[in-house]
């Protein structure tokens, strides 16, 4: 899905113990935990962290580990209003040379949430064989 034309989308990495990062996981914290309800911020000490903006409001984070040359997503999250406008698959489309830049060849998400896993085979993921929940995209 094309982002439309009047949504502008914006990113920045930022600390993990920033003043914007708590705000943010605190107000949603709620939404989150419905759809990723395996996600823990005492998980997240060494991870990359992208705050998204959506026309300038803090609208989603994308948190992820460096496992090698494996990215293995922690949270991958857009508030409700911005959701199946296409701005996730913008957000990968932006960061996908940066990804294989940093020598990433895959990358890793876990779910059994039926809507993130539709999204995520949109995106091009596939289950993997290892196990149910798992799903992986090849970085070519």
């Amino acid at each position: 899905m094309k982002l439309p034309t009047e949504i502008s989308l914006e990113f920045e990495e930022i600390s993990n113990e920033s003043e914007e990062f708590i705000r943010f996981l605190h107000h949603w914290s709620d939404d989150i935990e419905l759809h990723f309800p395996n996600f823990s911020i005492y998980d997240i000490t060494f991870a990359t962290v992208y705050l998204l903006k959506v026309n300038t409001k803090p609208s989603g984070l994308f948190i992820y580990q460096d496992k090698g040359e494996q990215l293995h997503i922690d949270l991958d999250y857009l508030i409700p209003e911005y959701r199946d406008m296409g701005i996730g698959n913008s957000f990968f489309e932006k960061k996908m040379d940066d990804f294989k830049k940093e020598g990433f060849e895959i990358i890793i998400a876990v779910s059994e949430n039926p809507i993130y896993t539709k999204y995520l085979k949109e995106l091009g993921f596939v289950r993997s064989n290892l196990h149910n929940t798992r799903f992986e995209y090849t970085i070519t």
